[in-house]
């Protein structure tokens, strides 16, 4: 069957970018809304509560179901620098963006919706995200830069980023005369933030040396560390996992020092 849920998927992910500078003295402004377009070319219950199945053909109908959401952003970005000193310079960020939720888990798709709905518990942990919304993000940055000679600079710059939409493990419970009683979605419920602090020293071009130290202090909290890391909580106690605790990818401390050292053209 090549129609309708059966089909070829063929999602599209387009996005566009308009920004401009802005100079008003020493205030540089830059701008600019980008604007996303994400159409998983997906499908969903049409009552979700209610899941359908045709024993006789062991295909699902299409009364049962609807075409998947299709979903439009226009996002905010804008960024300021100023000169504090002749050798010091403030900056500022702020930036929302959006993107498609991992393929792997929306595109799970029809053939195993059918064993979802219809099979024994054999089959009771399957999880698929029927029509997932995109997934949100907002960040935020600020810091400055100073120059302490006419080689050597630093920059301090304090970062926070919100994340919102993420997929997480839940229980969908069904009416009365539904071939199951319930069965397992990946749904937008999932949210974690970042935020730390990274230091910048870099040295240019001095008898023959360049360096660049780098160093970020960071925390990464959230409700999970994958979307089915709430199955235990969920299932036993009913609760959606909501308490912030440290994700599995936080990396509080990183660094990193690069070294160049090289000739000009006939030296050494």
């Amino acid at each position: 069957d090549e129609e309708g849920a059966f089909a070829p998927k063929h999602p599209v992910f387009a996005s566009g970018y308009l920004t401009d500078r802005i100079e008003v003295n020493d205030l540089i402004i830059n701008a600019g809304l980008r604007y996303d377009y994400i159409s998983m070319d997906s499908w969903a219950w049409a009552n979700p509560r209610l899941p359908l199945f045709d024993r006789t053909t062991q295909l699902i109908p299409d009364s049962a179901l609807t075409d998947a959401s299709t979903f439009s952003y226009i996002s905010p970005i804008l960024g300021f620098a100023f000169p504090v000193t002749d050798r010091t310079v403030f900056h500022l960020q702020f930036g929302k963006f959006v993107q498609a939720p991992s393929l792997d888990q929306a595109y799970k798709g029809v053939y195993e919706a059918t064993q979802q709905i219809q099979a024994s518990n054999l089959f009771g942990n399957l999880v698929i995200a029927y029509n997932p919304d995109p997934i949100r993000t907002t960040q935020y940055e600020i810091g400055f830069s100073h120059q302490f000679t006419d080689f050597a600079a630093f920059d301090i710059t304090a970062f926070y980023k919100d994340i919102k939409g993420q997929l997480q493990y839940a229980v969908v419970n069904t009416d009365p005369g539904a071939l199951r009683s319930k069965y397992n979605v990946f749904t937008n419920q999932d949210f974690s933030t970042t935020k730390g602090i990274e230091l910048s020293f870099k040295i240019r071009r001095v008898d023959r040396i360049s360096a660049n130290i780098n160093y970020t202090f960071s925390t990464a909290q959230g409700t999970n560390s994958l979307s089915g890391s709430g199955i235990g909580s969920t299932e036993v106690n009913g609760d959606v996992p909501t308490v912030l605790i440290p994700l599995d990818y936080n990396q509080s401390h990183r660094g990193s020092i690069t070294l160049d050292y090289s000739f000009d053209k006939g030296d050494g």
